[in-house]
């Protein structure tokens, strides 16, 4: 999943929730692991979430994305180790 994440800057249901498409939302929903910086993690809380998140300028979203990504990486390493 990182790969894509790299090569798109979004997982596919943050993609989905941006263009508020709620039945792409609901299709990917059970498939994707919670996003950390996403505090409510539902269909309705990820499609409002991306709104909001459209809505900051660019070199915000870009700083949070960032760290967000980063941080899945880590968690996501340090599961490996197990």
């Amino acid at each position: 999943i990182f790969p894509f994440v790299a090569q798109f800057g979004r997982l596919p249901i943050e993609h989905a929730a941006r263009r508020d498409c709620m039945e792409q939302v609901e299709m990917l929903f059970p498939l994707t692991s919670a996003i950390p910086s996403i505090p409510n993690w539902s269909i309705d809380g990820i499609i409002s979430y991306e709104k909001f998140e459209s809505a900051k300028p660019l070199d915000q979203r870009h700083l949070e994305r960032a760290k967000a990504i980063f941080k899945s990486q880590a968690d996501y390493a340090f599961r490996l180790k197990d």
